[in-house]
């Protein structure tokens, strides 16, 4: 089992996931400080402020925190009803500094976009979603298996542009 759990400072989630996270830099003699400089201060300020349609979230799952992102449910010109845009996608430290097997790595992307859909659907509902894609890798990923979901009854457009998973469900 899986989900997608809100990190806050007021509830002491995020400062416990920064503790793990800096242990697990440690582990492989890395500085936690150097750590996705650009990512977490951007994320950091988003566990700190509590925004109705915007958080920061955590895939956990087999007892880990394998990924946060940072999700937002807005109004867009050229949209009808919200669009939740999930961007600021970070992979633990132990997926930048191990070892592990695209077969994880695919597993854990995975679980983060059905995670997103889950969530456009219950906790920030929206008729679309925008999931920003970290790297090439992960637009072949999304490519392969986009024809696939546009064939899916749930959604009625699947389609990749740039960095960017555009999804309008049904």
């Amino acid at each position: 089992m899986f989900e997608l759990k809100e990190l806050k400072s007021t509830d002491g989630s995020w400062q416990a996931l920064e503790l793990d996270w800096t242990r697990q830099c440690h582990e492989h003699d890395e500085d936690f400080s150097q750590f996705a400089m650009a990512s977490w201060p951007v994320l950091s300020e988003c566990a700190e402020a509590d925004m109705r349609d915007e958080g920061v979230y955590a895939l956990e799952f087999d007892g880990e925190t394998h990924a946060i992102c940072r999700a937002n449910s807005v109004l867009i010109p050229n949209y009808i009803g919200k669009v939740l845009r999930v961007r600021h996608i970070l992979m633990s430290p132990f997926y930048d500094f191990g070892d592990v097997s695209i077969e994880k790595y695919a597993r854990a992307l995975s679980k983060l976009f059905v995670g997103a859909i889950h969530l456009s659907n219950i906790g920030l509902p929206s008729p679309h979603v925008k999931f920003h894609l970290r790297s090439v890798a992960d637009r072949q990923f999304f490519s392969t298996i986009g024809d696939s979901m546009s064939e899916l009854d749930m959604f009625s457009s699947v389609k990749l542009k740039g960095s960017w998973l555009y999804i309008t469900k049904a």
